[in-house]
C-alpha cells in the first residue's frame, strides 16, 4: 500500500477513533439537527414513538441484567444479542429520526452506529475476551453481536434486578428521550 492510501486510511480510522468516544455528544448534535430540521406528522410521530418506546423499554430490559465487567449477563436480552444496550439505542435513533418526519433521519442513524458503535463494539468484545477469555468466545459464538435473535437451546445464568436498572444510571436515557420530546414539541407548536 502506498503512502498516500496508508494516510488516507489513518485520518479515516482517526476520525472513527474520535467519533466513537464522542458518540455522546455526536449523538446530541444530531438529535438538535433532527429538531431544526423536523416537523411534525402523525403518522411519523406514532410509528417513530412505537421505535422509541421499544428501545427505551429494551435498554432498561438490557439494565437489569448487567454487571458490567463482573459477569457476562447471561439472561434476558443478553440471550438474543450481545450489544442489547446498543441495540436499544438503535432503536431509540432510529425513532427519533423517524418522529422528525423526515426519512432521511434513520439513515443517518444507520450510517452513524456503523461508524460510530459496530468499532466501540469490537473494542468491548476484545476487552470481554482479555476478562472472560474462552467463557466469553463460547458466548459470542452463541449469540448474535448486534441484530438479536432468539436460540431456544440457550438457557439464563441470571435474573432481571431493578437495582442494576438504577446503578446503571438508565434514568440519563429516559432523560434524554423526555428532553428530546419536549424541544420537538416547542419546536413544532412555533412553527
Amino acid at each position: 500500500m502506498d503512502l498516500e492510501k496508508r494516510g488516507v486510511l489513518n485520518v479515516f480510522h482517526g476520525l472513527m477513533n474520535i467519533l466513537k468516544q464522542k458518540r455522546i455528544q455526536a449523538g446530541y448534535v444530531i438529535v438538535i439537527i433532527f429538531i431544526l430540521f423536523s416537523r411534525i406528522d402523525t403518522v411519523f410521530v406514532l410509528i417513530g414513538g412505537i421505535f422509541v418506546l421499544a428501545g427505551i423499554l429494551w435498554r432498561a430490559w438490557a439494565a437489569g441484567y448487567i454487571s458490567k465487567n463482573k459477569s457476562i449477563p447471561f439472561g434476558g436480552p443478553y440471550l438474543l444479542c450481545r450489544h442489547p444496550l446498543y441495540f436499544g439505542s438503535f432503536l431509540m435513533g432510529i425513532g427519533t429520526g423517524v418522529m422528525c418526519g423526515n426519512l432521511v433521519f434513520p439513515f443517518l442513524v444507520i450510517i452513524f452506529f456503523v461508524f460510530a458503535y459496530f468499532p466501540l463494539m469490537k473494542d468491548e468484545e476484545n476487552k470481554l475476551i482479555d476478562i472472560f477469555n474462552e467463557e466469553y468466545r463460547s458466548y459470542a459464538a452463541a449469540v448474535p453481536m448486534f441484530i438479536p435473535f432468539y436460540r431456544s437451546s440457550l438457557k439464563p445464568n441470571s435474573e432481571f434486578d431493578w437495582n442494576l436498572v438504577i446503578k446503571n444510571k438508565e434514568y440519563r436515557a429516559w432523560f434524554g428521550i423526555l428532553t428530546f420530546i419536549i424541544f420537538f414539541v416547542i419546536k413544532n407548536s412555533m412553527a
